[in-house]
């Protein structure tokens, strides 16, 4: 009994290792890819010039929602449900995935995914589309791995995400007359 609490004992620490290289495996890729040189007899390592390799995360550039400018019914084409309802479904999965800390790269699929259906409803060159392609291109890695998610970095994320659908509720509210919006928790009860 004491051989195998032995055996035991002396593999608590590769296993620990192996488990959290399983886990951490994308992030560990990111990092050796940046690695520029390593010195091990003096224990030093040398990265690239990200800003979280200078010990600050990126920070993206907050962008506040233009005011909706007039727009012509003819440019946008709400006659596209299909379009519209997967547009707005992949907003709320987007935010969904920022959340629940899903995979950076789904998040960068579900951002491209938007943007084409948003520029096939014909919001090419609005806030939603320039918003959309900032994100990306801020976001999206320049070496195929994706660099990790830094938690201060959910919040702002899921504003910026919140801001392109007030741009496209406010377009869609614009080119719907006598529109009005039901809520939700009201205090007085509409019929």
């Amino acid at each position: 009994m004491e051989f195998v609490s032995s055996i035991l004992d002396s593999l608590a620490w590769p296993i620990t290792v192996v488990i959290l290289i399983c886990i951490f495996r994308v992030e560990i890729i990111a990092l050796l890819r940046r690695l520029k040189s390593a010195d091990l007899s003096s224990k030093v390592l040398e990265f690239g010039e990200l800003p979280l390799d200078r010990g600050e995360p990126p920070k993206p550039q907050l962008r506040q929602r233009k005011k909706v400018q007039a727009i012509q019914s003819s440019k946008v084409k709400w006659n596209k449900p299909a379009s519209l309802f997967w547009l707005a479904n992949n907003l709320m999965w987007i935010q969904d995935v920022l959340l629940r800390g899903g995979p950076w790269d789904k998040f960068i699929a579900g951002l491209k995914n938007v943007r084409k259906y948003a520029r096939n409803l014909g919001l090419a060159g609005t806030f939603t589309e320039e918003e959309l392609t900032r994100m990306i291109y801020f976001y999206e890695p320049e070496v195929g791995v994706p660099a990790p998610l830094i938690l201060t970095q959910v919040p702002q994320l899921v504003n910026q995400i919140e801001l392109v659908k007030r741009d496209i509720a406010s377009r869609v509210e614009q080119d719907q007359p006598g529109f009005k919006k039901f809520r939700i928790f009201s205090s007085r009860h509409d019929a």
